[in-house]
């Protein structure tokens, strides 16, 4: 599976995505949006985006914004 996420290497995002699938080929991006317009374009076939974090908390409105967004043709799944 390949997978987008938001990066650089190294980050909470990408630890998550290795938990979701171990064996997945993965993709950094510089925002969510990116991450996600990757699976719209078919570069990758799904993306790792944050809800909270345990810094800041709540992600910003950008990504609920895109993940609510029906326009999108996307679906949340864990």
């Amino acid at each position: 599976m390949r997978l987008s996420y938001l990066g650089p290497r190294g980050t909470y995002t990408e630890a998550a995505a290795l938990l979701f699938d171990p064996g997945a080929e993965l993709f950094p991006f510089p925002t969510v949006g990116t991450a996600v317009d990757a699976v719209r374009r078919g570069e990758t076939e799904a993306a790792v985006c944050a809800m909270e974090n345990s810094i800041e908390g709540s992600v910003s409105i950008e990504t609920t914004d895109i993940l609510l967004d029906p326009a999108a043709n996307i679906s949340v799944c864990g």
